[in-house]
């Protein structure tokens, strides 16, 4: 638990999604996660929304490991076209 309570604000819509979908595995995700994006963002939940699923892209789009690693692994995600296209929006 601890580490959730110190990490909300980058495992929270994690934390959320899987004690959900844990509860009642029935439930549509895509639905969940909009409900969460609602709650936690109010207005600015569209925006939010919009940010992890570019996150989400970059990480599932790397041609490198997605863990993280003292040697910089998440350079492969971090590319200068991904940064140009997050600070457009």
């Amino acid at each position: 638990m601890q580490f959730v309570q110190f990490y909300w604000h980058l495992n929270g819509l994690n934390t959320y999604l899987a004690a959900r979908m844990a509860w009642d595995a029935d439930l549509d995700a895509e639905k969940v996660l909009d409900d969460f994006y609602a709650k936690f963002g109010g207005r600015a939940g569209p925006y939010l929304k919009a940010y992890w699923e570019r996150i989400d892209r970059a990480y599932r789009d790397a041609d490198c490991h997605a863990g993280a690693s003292p040697r910089g692994g998440n350079t492969g995600r971090r590319t200068a076209e991904r940064c140009r296209e997050a600070n457009a929006r």
